[in-house]
């Protein structure tokens, strides 16, 4: 596996260098979360949590996925006329 990820490494590089992106057409994806800093910084990692945080507050939306520290769906109560509260 240390030379998967060393070819990952060096690829996302090369492609990065030359103004492409880590991410397809289905966005980053587990499999290159990693990379995402290097291609956009972590001012543009900052703005996206926010912009998740914004729509998602309880952290309910794919948790842990790229933002390992969501915060657990369970604080988020569906009441009765599926109105949300936390």
């Amino acid at each position: 596996m240390d030379r998967v990820h060393a070819f990952f490494d060096e690829l996302y590089e090369f492609v990065l260098a030359r103004g492409g992106t880590v991410s397809g057409e289905h966005g980053i994806g587990l499999a290159k979360k990693e990379y995402l800093a290097r291609q956009i910084g972590q001012g543009g990692v900052a703005v996206m949590r926010r912009i998740k945080q914004a729509f998602d507050p309880g952290g309910c939306l794919n948790p842990g996925k790229i933002f390992t520290d969501d915060e657990p769906c369970a604080k988020v109560k569906v009441e009765e006329g599926f109105r949300v509260s936390h």
